[in-house]
C-alpha cells in the first residue's frame, strides 16, 4: 500500500502550484511599472519584471513561506481591523510629483487618525534574532538589536512619506518561536517570542525614502527599456552597491536569476 501512495509533499507541491497560477501575476496597486516592495531590490530584477519577463518556477519552500506569510498577513490584519475599525488594511499608496506614476504600493494597514503606516514581515528565525538582540545558542553572547531589516525599514518608509505617515511601524512575526525554555532564561516575554514591533518617526525615515525614489526615477528609462541596459545594483546598509550577475547573494533569491547570468556569460 504505502508504494502506491503519492507523497503528501508532491501534493501540497501541486496545490499550492494551482492556486499560485489561478491567482496570476500580482499587480502593482495603480498600474505604475514600479511597486514599493521592491524597495533596495536589484533595478534589473525590477526590469526584468515590469517588462513582463517570466520568473522562474517557484519551489515548494518558497511556496511554503509566501503562503505561510499571506495566511500571517491576513490574521493580523483581520485582528487590528477587528479591533479598531479605523484601521485600513491594503492601503493603496501614490505619490506626488516627479514620482507619481512611477511607483505605488499598498500599506498593510493604515490608521489615518494616527497616521501610522504598518508593515508586517513574517520572518525566519535568525532574521528575527538579529532584529532584537537574541541569542538562542547559550554559547553566544547576544549582540545589540539591529532592528529590521534595511529593505524592510525602506518599503514603510517609501509608503509612509506617500500616504504623508506620522509613524512608520514594522511588525515582526517569526515563524519560530523561541523556546519556552529559552525565552525563561532570555527574560523574554510571551509576546517577545514570536513578535517585535518598531514604531519609528516619519520625520527619521523621510530622507531615505526620498534617496531611494530617487534612485529608481533616475533608473526608470533603463527599467522600462531593457533589463540587460540597467547597471545591476542594491541597496545593502543604506548604500547604493553595484552587484555581478550571479555573485552576490542577492542573485540567489532572484526569480530571473537564470536569464539574467545566461545574458552574462
Amino acid at each position: 500500500m504505502a508504494n502506491t501512495v503519492r507523497p503528501l509533499h508532491e501534493i501540497i507541491f501541486d496545490h499550492l502550484t494551482r492556486l499560485e497560477d489561478e491567482a496570476g501575476p500580482l499587480a502593482t496597486a495603480l498600474g505604475t511599472p514600479l511597486r514599493c516592495s521592491e524597495a533596495g531590490m536589484c533595478v534589473r530584477t525590477m526590469s526584468f519584471r515590469a517588462l513582463g519577463h517570466k520568473p522562474a518556477a517557484l519551489d515548494l519552500s518558497s511556496m511554503v513561506n509566501f503562503f505561510v506569510g499571506h495566511k500571517v498577513h491576513e490574521a493580523v490584519q483581520e485582528a487590528i481591523v477587528e479591533y479598531d475599525s479605523e484601521w485600513v488594511a491594503e492601503q493603496d499608496v501614490d505619490f506626488p510629483e516627479p514620482w507619481h506614476g512611477m511607483i505605488s504600493g499598498h500599506a498593510d494597514l493604515w490608521h489615518p487618525g494616527i497616521r501610522a503606516c504598518v508593515e508586517i514581515k513574517t520572518v525566519g528565525a535568525a532574521a528575527f534574532d538579529i532584529a532584537c538582540g537574541i541569542a538562542r545558542d547559550f554559547r553566544h553572547k547576544p549582540k545589540p538589536p539591529e532592528g529590521p531589516k534595511d529593505n524592510h525599514l525602506l518599503q514603510g518608509a517609501m509608503n509612509g512619506l506617500g500616504l504623508g505617515a506620522e509613524w512608520v511601524v514594522i511588525l515582526y512575526v517569526s515563524k519560530e518561536p523561541v523556546s519556552v525554555g529559552k525565552a525563561a532564561r532570555l527574560d523574554l516575554s510571551e509576546s517577545d517570542r514570536v513578535m517585535a514591533e518598531w514604531w519609528i518617526p516619519m520625520a527619521d525615515v523621510h530622507e531615505m525614502a526620498v534617496r531611494e525614489l530617487d534612485r529608481l526615477h533616475d533608473a526608470l528609462p533603463y527599467i522600462t527599456g531593457s533589463p540587460f541596459r540597467v547597471v545591476p545594483e542594491v541597496v545593502d546598509k543604506g548604500r547604493v552597491m553595484e552587484i555581478k550577475p550571479g555573485t552576490s547573494w542577492h542573485c540567489d533569491y532572484c526569480d530571473y536569476k537564470g536569464e539574467c547570468i545566461g545574458e552574462n556569460r
